[in-house]
């Protein structure tokens, strides 16, 4: 095989073995990229309970403020 032929399968090879490579990294981006979304999501589903569990304490506090202020104005 002449010289060029050698030169030649070589770097087709190395383009393959590239390739390959350039692959298995497009999946492991892909595959951080889902957890990283993942994670978001579950972030922003922990501060949604957050807020609603925060709403329902002030709407709980807004009730007894309600309800003492009754309880004074009844009493004085």
């Amino acid at each position: 095989m002449k010289p060029e032929g050698k030169l030649l399968m070589g770097f087709q090879k190395a383009l393959t073995n590239t390739s390959m490579q350039i692959e298995k990294l497009n999946l492991v981006i892909k595959e951080l990229v889902k957890e990283k979304n993942e994670e978001k999501e579950r972030f922003i589903a922990r501060l949604v309970a957050e807020n609603e569990k925060d709403k329902v304490d002030k709407d709980d506090m807004l009730e007894r403020m309600s309800q003492i202020d009754t309880l004074l104005t009844t009493t004085v």
